[in-house]
């Protein structure tokens, strides 16, 4: 099993600490000035490289939105087989570039200690089941069996972070699915058995299996197991040394069991609190409604802030498809000047960055006017590129309601309605509205 990391701005203090006291030069209470100054520039190129990492991750899901969006958009329209096909592609290759840009952003997070946890009620079994969902269409085209058990004297309900719990079984399940041609792929989550909180989790494969001389290094950045691995299946080799990252932020241990044409297995283990409180369970409620029944949101009042004409047009047309005709503004100012002209809206999707005034700001001036008039506040969704050193959180402070990130899907848009928007009538059957 393998230790624990740090996150790079505590090793470089550490490291120095320990370097200062092997040379004698400080004591155990005070670092010198030359050590301070060593570690304020560390810590400053790492700041560097985040920031530079933020905006070139907005600069490219703003374009990557766009192309993601059509594409989607087009693959519901009438096509013909291979008009599909080719569409299919483009969806296919989007995202596995979104995938290896959010994987270098991941580790820059990680390494400049900027990766944070939340804590929020799940459900075990659902969370693994959306994976699979997600993996299952790549699963049955290479005619691979995939499937989940778990324990049943485990609790179902744990405490922890939903996303990057998804994430962990995500790349490990993507992971075996590259490297498995026939058989199958097998989850498996298990009392832990040392008497610590949380779970054990096994992922198993069919695979090609991993040489005994690359497992030792199997965790590492950009690491492949061979060269000719590399170049057979491709790949940034980014993704396991997350996942260990994340077990590790989880209090868990993660290592491999590997022989060469006999499968592989990935096993890890959480140190996670269960859920047992009425107060933990209630974050699991949902407003969806049952039996996949949509519901109706023509009544809804939408602004949408988008400065880009081709985002506007597409969350224009998620939206329309649920009988829901938005207002638009084209940047922050126009968006307030609607809010104190219109009768109160019910949601605003507003886009971080736009010129004139930016959506942080007309937030805050929204709530300012919100306050004067003792209005209730409405629903503000950050609709962002952003992907950095806590934008949530950034959002959130700045008075938002809520938050999603470019790319997104028509699913993360309907999230926020059946969130935030719960009044909404349900109907059996939809019809996309028409101009």
């Amino acid at each position: 099993m393998r230790k624990s990391k740090l996150s790079v701005p505590e090793r470089n203090r550490r490291l120095l600490k320990g370097l200062a006291r092997e040379n004698g030069t400080i004591d155990n209470a005070e670092l010198t000035d030359q050590l301070r100054v060593a570690i304020q520039r560390a810590e400053e190129a790492n700041r560097i490289k985040s920031d530079f990492l933020a905006e070139m991750s907005h600069e490219i899901r703003t374009p990557m939105n766009g192309v993601l969006g059509l594409a989607h958009l087009l693959r519901d329209s009438n096509l013909d087989k291979q008009q599909r096909e080719y569409v299919d592609g483009i969806i296919a290759a989007s995202d596995s570039m979104l995938m290896i840009m959010n994987d270098i952003i991941d580790v820059a997070k990680i390494e400049s200690g900027y990766m944070t946890l939340q804590q929020e009620c799940i459900i075990l079994e659902d969370l693994i089941c959306d994976v699979i969902a997600l993996y299952g269409p790549r699963a049955n085209q290479k005619h691979l069996d995939i499937d989940c058990a778990i324990d049943p004297t485990l609790s179902p309900r744990w405490i922890g972070d939903p996303t990057r719990m998804k994430q962990i079984f995500g790349n490990l399940i993507n992971n075996a699915l590259k490297f498995t041609d026939t058989g199958f792929i097998r989850v498996r989550i298990l009392p832990r058995g040392d008497g610590a909180d949380g779970f054990l989790c096994r992922v198993e494969d069919t695979g090609i299996g991993i040489a005994k001389a690359a497992q030792g290094k199997i965790f590492e950045k950009f690491c492949q197991a061979e060269e000719t691995i590399f170049r057979q299946f491709g790949g940034a080799g980014l993704g396991l040394n997350i996942v260990s990252h994340l077990v590790y932020m989880m209090g868990g241990d993660i290592w491999v069991e590997s022989e060469p044409g006999k499968g592989t297995t990935f096993a890890f283990t959480l140190t996670l609190q269960t859920a047992l409180s009425a107060r933990d369970l209630s974050s699991t409620k949902t407003n969806k409604e049952p039996n996949g029944k949509r519901r109706d949101y023509r009544h809804l009042r939408v602004l949408i802030a988008e400065d880009i004409e081709m985002n506007m047009m597409i969350i224009d047309h998620i939206l329309c498809k649920h009988h829901c005709r938005p207002d638009k503004a084209a940047n922050g100012q126009a968006a307030l000047d609607m809010v104190m002209s219109n009768n109160p809206y019910d949601i605003i999707f507003m886009d971080y960055q736009m010129p004139i005034m930016d959506g942080l700001e007309a937030t805050a001036k929204i709530r300012e006017f919100e306050q004067t008039i003792a209005r209730d506040p409405v629903v503000i969704v950050a609709v962002t590129a952003a992907a950095m050193v806590d934008d949530r959180k950034k959002c959130l402070d700045g008075g938002m309601t809520d938050y999603i990130n470019k790319p997104y899907r028509e699913h993360d848009i309907m999230r926020v309605l059946d969130e935030w928007c719960p009044s909404a009538s349900p109907i059996v059957r939809q019809e996309p509205c028409k101009d």
